[in-house]
């Protein structure tokens, strides 16, 4: 408490109304102690699932050597700082804007998230599965290029079992990497169902038209998808994917290596945008984005992260695009996996 106190005392920080002690946060094993002049939100771990921050549990116990997230009322003066020293998130604002508490739970994300890059483990947008063999897939591609649709795919016709969908933990492991977990429901997209997941359309009323924006969340268990009761799994391979069922040429695919410049870019910018704050900048409660988060980065994490996209390059990195998801499913099994 003496380093928050000194924060706390700093000149820079007018403080019109102490913070009090709300609550910890144990996000991915990593406790994050809240303090707020507001009550913050205490959910259930599948509603802060639900929120986008995975294995994320609330109690009522101080960690002493935990790192903390502050918010200061202020009705005049906005600022959002990290002071690494102290292992502490200073957010300044008026609590009248920010009374739901969201934005101290994403302020908590990006302090485990600095925590988890420190030992090498990193949180991805992408999707992943555990093969019959016992090592694990992880499938990335840009928003809406079919993740969810082929581990689906995966799961329910070729044995395969759920590890992740959306947020995926990726671990290096020597020179190796290891998928930890991450979130469980599937984000299944109407648009989907009128290609590769016909089975799925009763989750959508009828007459309705097909929108890609249009999405179901659901509970594996809903849809007969088999959950990996593994803790880690050593990964076998990365796929980067895109299906497009208008694409009427035959499927493209390829092995990727260190000097595929795009597939770099893409992995560099996954596994940073929680660290450096930019999926997680301060949002009032309306959702308007009123400041960027800063960089929670050093050159520990930074040289981490570095090993980590050395090693997936290494370890069999492939794209793969086209119509046909049996294709695609067809050729993980016979060349890849």
């Amino acid at each position: 408490m003496a380093e928050l106190n000194e924060i706390l005392s700093s000149g820079s920080l007018e403080i019109n109304e102490v913070p009090h002690f709300q609550g910890c946060l144990n996000i991915g094993g990593y406790n994050i102690n809240i303090f707020s002049p507001f009550e913050f939100p205490k959910l259930d771990s599948y509603s802060y699932q639900r929120m986008g921050v995975p294995e994320c549990n609330y109690n009522l116990e101080r960690d002493v050597e935990g790192f903390r997230v502050v918010f200061i009322h202020s009705a005049t003066n906005l600022k959002y700082d990290w002071y690494p020293n102290q292992r502490t998130v200073v957010i300044k604002g008026n609590k009248e804007e920010f009374s739901t508490g969201t934005c101290l739970l994403f302020a908590a994300l990006s302090c485990a998230e600095y925590q988890r890059q420190l030992k090498g483990q990193f949180l991805f947008h992408g999707a992943a599965v555990e093969l019959p063999s016992g090592r694990s897939l992880l499938i990335l591609g840009h928003k809406g290029e079919g993740k969810t649709s082929l581990l689906y795919n995966l799961c329910r016709y070729h044995q395969c079992k759920l590890i992740a969908n959306d947020l995926v933990y990726v671990r290096t492991e020597g020179d190796a990497l290891a998928i930890d977990g991450g979130t469980k429901d599937l984000n299944i997209r109407e648009s989907a169902t009128k290609t590769y997941l016909k089975d799925l359309s009763h989750l959508f009323s009828n007459g309705v038209n097909s929108s890609w924006n249009n999405k179901r969340s659901v509970e594996p268990s809903d849809l007969e998808v088999s959950l990996s009761t593994e803790q880690s799994t050593v990964l076998e391979s990365a796929v980067w994917i895109h299906l497009d069922p208008h694409m009427q040429e035959a499927m493209v695919k390829r092995k990727l290596n260190v000097f595929d410049r795009i597939n770099n870019l893409h992995v560099a910018e996954l596994v940073s945008r929680h660290i450096s704050g930019i999926t997680t900048p301060l949002m009032n409660d309306n959702g308007e984005v009123v400041m960027l988060s800063p960089s929670f980065d050093d050159e520990v994490t930074r040289q981490n992260r570095l090993k980590m996209i050395k090693s997936m390059f290494a370890g069999g990195a492939y794209h793969i695009s086209g119509g046909n998801i049996d294709e695609i499913t067809n050729y993980i099994f016979k060349e890849i996996v």
